[in-house]
């Protein structure tokens, strides 16, 4: 893909309404199941 397709998709990603909020649900998904013992959590988004 052509850098200009790269940089679109990631300013819309970053705004587009369904991935907005779809990412807020998984991180307080995470945030209520995941321990929480300090420190840093790491989490692969692979698709």
């Amino acid at each position: 893909m052509h850098d200009a397709i790269h940089t679109a998709h990631d300013e819309l990603s970053d705004r587009y309404w369904w991935l907005v909020g779809w990412r807020a649900i998984f991180r307080e998904t995470l945030r209520r199941h995941l321990p929480k013992n300090g420190s840093e959590r790491r989490i692969l988004d692979a698709g």
